[in-house]
């Protein structure tokens, strides 16, 4: 009997000790990342300046980049030749007569896709010089000014008064001189004709002649006129 009991013991404890152990798997967090932002590359605003709004000719144009969001610049000049620098100049040609040069600038994005334009005239006025006139008389005792109207190249230039002068030697020997009418002309000839009273009857009498004028220098010319009682 007791030898039935031990094995009965026995067979429980190989029972209790066959029991499967839980195997328990710990798992790392998952970490969520943020989603990649691509910046989008801007589309630039070409825009320059041009220095100054007021050229003349023999003066050199300066030229400035004024674009928005641009990496890099290229410009054409009036000649097609182009240049990649922030600012470029252009020498203007010393003439009479009025100029226009185009430019153009385009402004492009960091990555080269982008790119925006612009075209400008640039005008440039007339090269100038200075004429002074003054009125040339051989007959003494004649009244010491003559007012008349000036015409320049066939247009109206308006009523001047002219100091007269009996002696070359005492004309005026350069520009802007008290009492001598001094004009700033574009450089090259020019007609005139100046109409004037030349006697006490009132009758008109018109002076007709050239000048030449030069770059940023001035010329002294005579305009003769006589007067009768």
């Amino acid at each position: 009997m007791n030898n039935v009991i031990k094995i009965a013991a026995m067979a429980v404890l190989i029972i209790g000790g066959c029991k499967k152990e839980k195997t328990v798997i710990v798992k790392e967090p998952v970490t969520i990342k943020e989603p990649v932002t691509v910046k989008e590359d801007g589309v630039p605003t070409a825009d320059f300046t041009t220095g100054k709004s007021d050229y003349k000719g023999g003066e050199t144009l300066v030229l400035k980049n004024s674009s928005l969001k641009a990496a890099s610049v290229r410009w054409t000049l009036p000649d097609g030749t182009t240049a990649k620098t922030d600012s470029v100049s252009w020498v203007t040609d010393t003439a009479g007569y009025e100029q226009t040069f185009q430019f153009k600038l385009e402004a492009i994005s960091q990555n080269g896709t982008k790119s925006d334009y612009i075209v400008k005239n640039v005008k440039v006025n007339p090269t100038t010089g200075n004429v002074t006139f003054y009125s040339y008389t051989s007959s003494p005792g004649i009244p010491a000014t003559v007012t008349g109207t000036l015409s320049i190249d066939g247009k109206l230039y308006g009523e001047v008064t002219l100091p007269r002068v009996e002696n070359t030697a005492n004309a005026p020997t350069g520009c802007n001189q008290a009492g001598y009418p001094t004009l700033s002309l574009a450089i090259g000839y020019h007609s005139f004709d100046f109409k004037f009273v030349s006697n006490s009857g009132g009758n008109i009498s018109t002076n007709s002649g050239s000048v030449y004028v030069s770059s940023n220098a001035c010329s002294v010319e005579a305009i003769y006129t006589y007067y009768f009682n």
